[in-house]
Parts: C-alpha cells; structure tokens; sequence
C-alpha cells in the first residue's frame, strides 16, 4: 500500500473530531470483515498477519477516526495515526510531526500578544 497524498491527509487532520468510544466503534463496524479487524468493548485488534500492529490498540487512545474513498485514519491522542487501506490492502503508522515556530514566529507572536495586531 502506498502513502496517502499529503493534501488527503491535511484534509481528513482538519475533518476530524473527537469521538467516544461508542462513535468510534459505529464508524468501524462496516469495515471488521473487511480490514479482518476486531473489536471489544475498549479495545480494536488488527490482524494477525498485519506487522505494523501486533497488539491492540485501546479505542480510549483514539482521538477520532476519519474516512475518504481510499482511506480510513484512526488518529490516536500519542501523534500517531494508522492509515488503513481500503481499496488498496494495507496499514501503515505514521507520526505527525507538531511543526515547531521559528524564533520569528515566537517574536512575532510576543508583539502580537503584547501590543495587539498593528
């Protein structure tokens, strides 16, 4: 499976929201058979066979999942989110990098907050 195009996940990133565990667990159900996923009361197992997770992810770490017609993303609260395939086989785990401010930026940000927009 390849990675999803930047733009697609900026896009589901800004869709998302936070979700309980009863939300999460309705937006999965369609996709249990499919992705050979499992899930508990708290809990989401992948499959046996997929490495990039070999053990269960609790739905209390997931922030909100997110979907487009290639893709379904569980944001987890960590930074991490795993892509899942859902045309194309797969799962893969990135991070998502916080972008840190440069020292203009932080400069800039401090008059602001001091002396208001100008």
């Amino acid at each position: 499976m390849k990675n999803p195009e930047t733009q697609a996940l900026r896009r589901a990133l800004t869709k998302v929201r936070r979700q309980n565990n009863k939300e999460k667990a309705e937006i999965l159900k369609p996709f249990l058979e499919m992705l050979d996923l499992s899930i508990s009361s708290d809990m989401l197992f992948f499959s046996k066979d997929d490495p990039e997770s070999i053990f269960p992810l609790p739905l209390d770490n997931i922030f909100g999942l997110q979907m487009d017609e290639d893709y379904l993303y569980l944001f987890c609260q960590n930074g991490y989110v795993h892509i899942l395939g859902i045309r194309e086989r797969g799962h893969l785990v990135q991070f998502l990098e916080r972008k840190r401010p440069s020292v203009l930026e932080q400069f800039k940000y401090f008059l602001w907050s001091c002396f208001g927009k100008s």
